[in-house]
């Protein structure tokens, strides 16, 4: 997934329905960072969706 195909899937503000599936996919993108392969383009955009929720237990992930 593309940080423009997150955008269409989830849309900014997110919706709270899709917090976990955001949550997800923002694990697997910072475990690819580790390992060299993800962009911070893609990593921006999962955090902006899932702060526009505004649950403050995400803050950490975030």
């Amino acid at each position: 997934m593309t940080s423009e195909e997150a955008l269409q899937k989830f849309g900014l503000p997110a919706a709270p329905e899709d917090r976990g599936e955001i949550r997800r996919h923002l694990a697997l993108e910072i475990e690819r960072e580790r390992q060299g392969e993800s962009g911070e383009e893609m990593l921006r955009t999962l955090c902006l969706q899932l702060f526009s929720l505004g649950y403050p237990e995400d803050a950490l992930l975030i």
